[in-house]
């Protein structure tokens, strides 16, 4: 595998990370799962759930914050809906 592949070390999928050109250099971010929600980073790792960033915001598994809505206690996040922790 390349230096631009990676499989995670949990189901074995295909992971993906997020990469800014920044002009004299690329920065990286961590490693992370769609699959199951692993992340190389363990303060975004997402396999047990979601987790909060602020009221109405949680991290994904690459640091990314999305904003979210409640639905009858229910955190709806592009589709994916999880249980209020």
């Amino acid at each position: 595998m390349s230096r631009d592949q990676q499989a995670c070390p949990h189901c074995g999928e295909e992971c993906d990370r997020h990469a800014v050109d920044v002009g004299v250099g690329v920065i990286h971010g961590p490693w992370g799962c769609p699959g199951c929600g692993w992340s190389e980073y363990p303060e975004y790792d997402c396999r047990e759930g979601v987790r909060a960033d602020g009221e109405d915001r949680v991290l994904d598994q690459y640091g990314a914050s999305h904003h979210v809505d409640r639905l009858g206690g229910q955190l709806v996040l592009a589709g994916l809906n999880r249980s209020k922790s």
